[in-house]
């Protein structure tokens, strides 16, 4: 996802439709990973802002869970 998106909620309904998806397929929990590079400091934080949990952390980056028993839907302002 480009970096002009970032922060204008396109993020939180990707999000929203994976999660259903997954829900669809009986599947529990959604992992990401943080991939650390040059350029992409803006999204260190990335999946913590979208209630993800860091479960790991590697010295190139971290890999965060999101339990989808405990995602509830996003409700924008």
């Amino acid at each position: 996802m480009s970096c002009r998106v970032l922060g204008r909620r396109l993020e939180e309904g990707i999000l929203q439709y994976l999660v259903e998806q997954a829900r669809l397929r009986a599947i529990s929990a959604i992992t990401g990973r943080y991939i650390r590079t040059a350029k992409n400091g803006l999204v260190r934080y990335h999946f913590s802002r979208l209630g993800f949990v860091q479960v790991g952390t590697r010295e190139d980056g971290g890999c965060s869970l999101l339990a989808l028993r405990r995602h509830f839907p996003f409700h924008g302002p």
